[in-house]
């Protein structure tokens, strides 16, 4: 399994947002050749919430999950990833 970076080529991604005291945590899929993806975003804190998908991505980038949360605590979301059958790979941020 690999760590995600910010300039890696990888057909999902995750990022974060703050808006009035809450964190968004946005989940988005985008590929030049069609793909099948399958994705588990966890979101920690005061509590945990969990997002399972399995979609086909190509073309134009499209939201595939979306997580708010209070920015009260402390929190880390940390999505894996499988591309395929093979390419297995983990982001982690942490807010």
């Amino acid at each position: 399994m690999t760590t995600m970076t910010n300039d890696a080529p990888h057909s999902v991604t995750m990022t974060t947002a703050r808006s009035d005291g809450r964190v968004v945590i946005t989940v988005t899929g985008q590929s030049t050749v069609p793909k099948t993806v399958h994705y588990h975003l966890t979101v920690t804190g005061a509590s945990a919430t969990h997002h399972r998908g399995r979609t086909r991505v190509h073309g134009d980038r499209r939201v595939l999950s979306q997580v708010s949360v209070m920015a009260t605590t402390a929190g880390c979301a940390i999505l894996t990833v499988v591309e395929g059958d093979h390419d297995r790979y983990e982001d982690r941020l942490c807010f």
